[in-house]
């Protein structure tokens, strides 16, 4: 009888485990899926992103009122980068960030690091205005950007509030340049949403 306990007791640790993981994100209940390549809005169009995927999921709360993309790359040299494009039928979206030094705390990559943050800026990009900060964590330089839509736009999602962040960090060791950075911010795509059939 011994085992069994143990057993029930483990299975049960598990299910607890599970449970808060699901509630500590700061999401409604809801799904999350991996997107076929068809379906995949955020791009990073730098050269050395060319031949890589990356990983791209979508998350939708059970009543349709959140959602977020999430798009991460990991290069065989060191390099790093994430989008997210979060968005909200009513009121704000799940993930807000205001600066671009908050979007830090979207990616677990960036937990427990103490990151030396520059000036904030503004470029321009074809999503239009972002703010950026160059900043340096561990051994890697980044950047950080964030672009807020506060009123809808249907280039985003239709009636949607939204926002767009990310970051980008060069393989360690390597600078990352003002003009680098700039480089970087032009080079994030969002395409247009799929029409539902």
């Amino acid at each position: 009888m011994r085992p069994m306990a143990r057993i029930l007791a483990a299975i049960g640790l598990l299910f607890l485990a599970s449970a808060c993981a699901g509630r500590g994100d700061g999401r409604p209940p809801g799904e999350t899926i991996t997107l076929p390549p068809e379906a995949v809005r955020l791009v990073f169009r730098l050269p050395a992103f060319a031949a890589e995927a990356g990983q791209h999921t979508q998350y939708w709360s059970a009543d349709r009122q959140y959602q977020e993309e999430f798009a991460e790359w990991r290069l065989d040299d060191g390099a790093t980068a994430g989008l997210t494009l979060s968005a909200a039928n009513t009121g704000k979206p799940v993930s807000d960030p205001v600066q671009p030094a908050e979007v830090m705390a979207i990616w677990p990559k960036f937990n427990d690091k103490r990151p030396s943050f520059g000036d904030v800026a503004t470029a321009r990009s074809r999503l239009g205005a972002l703010s950026y900060q160059r900043v340096a964590v561990g051994t890697s330089a980044c950047v950080i950007f964030l672009r807020r839509w506060p009123v809808p736009d249907p280039r985003v999602a239709a009636g949607a509030q939204a926002n767009l962040s990310g970051f980008y960090c060069n393989p360690p060791g390597v600078l990352l340049t003002p003009d680098a950075a700039i480089t970087v911010l032009r080079a994030v795509v969002l395409r247009p949403p799929r029409k539902q059939s």
